[in-house]
């Protein structure tokens, strides 16, 4: 997964056993039409799956390949993709430090794996 320099949104998303979720969330993600921002996945060695069997290393890797082509369809900026994974559990608190060491944006915006953005979503908030 490319990365490029200084998005102006980190979009931070922890994962513990959440899979299930995990890609409803980041489709909620990458059809934001907002034009510069990366997202950062942290998984606390999480074991979850989804119901086909993914890991959330799996899920992302999808969700970037899809988000390349559907982003070039509607004729948004590309996103770039970064996923951390612990090697043991550290639990909440160093999963969210995890999450903020590794993001590049000028701001950092937390969405749990089980939750999803509205429509235009990152640009009401970064226009705000």
């Amino acid at each position: 997964m490319k990365v490029k320099s200084n998005p102006k949104i980190s979009v931070c998303i922890p994962v513990y056993n959440s899979e299930i979720y995990l890609q409803r969330c980041l489709d909620s993600v990458i059809f934001q039409n907002f034009d510069s921002f990366e997202v950062v996945v942290v998984s606390d060695n999480s074991r979850g799956r989804d119901k086909y069997g993914h890991n959330a290393k799996k899920i992302v890797r999808m969700a970037d390949k899809k988000a390349k082509k559907i982003r070039k369809q509607k004729d948004l900026p590309q996103i770039d993709f970064l996923f951390v994974e612990h090697s043991k559990n550290l639990g909440t608190l160093e999963t969210r430090r995890t999450l903020f060491e590794n993001s590049r944006g000028d701001y950092i915006i937390q969405l749990d794996s089980d939750d999803q953005y509205a429509e235009n979503a990152l640009s009401t908030l970064y226009n705000y």
